[in-house]
């Protein structure tokens, strides 16, 4: 058996490994079976044999070592699920809806125009009454088939449903607590990674969405905030620039 080493010893290695400027990597030492370490469990008293292969938690690019612009904002808004905050673009989606929706209305109109015609055309009566029959060319004469027209319809009915199931879904979706949408908006201001153009969406509050999870313990959040500013303690600040842009202010 290797050399037995408990796990505070395991833990102090780890921590002095770090200090050193490891980056927090975890250095693995080819080891023969019989060097390999132990842990003994102070609990039990028994021992066991290190894990040969180091857990590690995925890495998250920090804010600080992001670079300035889109790099930076989109490092921010993924340090924490409350600066998740983007644009919903109601009204584009209104716009498309409604151009699909006339684009269907057109298909419609044409296809009730077609049956009506048919059905007063005693040779085109059984094509009404059979798919079969309606879908033989020797029924076609010139005409516009019946069976590329609603191949065409359900083209478009398709790209028209699942447009209104992505615009049901956004709908849905929770707008931002004003306390998280001031977060961004300060850091925005701040820091002024983007220009002012770019920056523009944070103005558009109506339209704006969370992908934050449900709010249920928002209340709980607040609740912290008042108190640390109650006792005037120093709030930590996300990311910090050396060189800092003066632009106006978003809102």
């Amino acid at each position: 058996m290797g050399p037995s080493i408990s796990s505070d010893q395991l833990q102090l290695v780890t921590e002095s490994e770090m200090e050193k400027g490891n980056g927090g990597r975890v250095i693995d030492v080819a080891l023969s079976p019989s060097e390999k370490p132990t842990i003994s469990s102070p609990c039990t008293g028994t021992t066991i044999a290190a894990p040969s292969t180091p857990v590690s938690t995925p890495d998250r690019t920090q804010l600080e070592d992001a670079e300035e612009g889109y790099p930076r904002v989109a490092a921010f808004l993924d340090s924490d699920a409350s600066f998740t905050i983007y644009r919903r673009f109601g009204f584009l989606h209104a716009r498309l809806l409604l151009y699909k929706q006339d684009e269907l209305r057109e298909l419609e109109d044409e296809l009730r125009e077609m049956d009506k015609r048919d059905w007063k055309d005693d040779s085109f009566q059984n094509c009404l009454r059979s798919r079969g029959k309606d879908d033989a060319p020797k029924n076609q004469h010139g005409r516009s088939s019946r069976k590329e027209l609603l191949q065409r319809i359900e083209k478009k009915t398709l790209e028209y449903g699942e447009l209104l199931r992505q615009s049901k879904e956004l709908v849905s979706w929770n707008t931002p607590s004003t306390r998280d949408y001031t977060s961004v908006v300060n850091w925005l201001n701040t820091e002024a990674p983007l220009s002012e153009a770019d920056c523009g969406f944070i103005k558009e509050k109506q339209d704006l969405i969370t992908l934050r999870p449900g709010r249920e313990h928002a209340w709980l959040d607040a609740f912290v905030e008042r108190i640390l500013k109650a006792f005037h303690c120093r709030l930590i600040q996300v990311g910090s620039s050396s060189s800092r842009r003066v632009m106006p202010k978003l809102i």
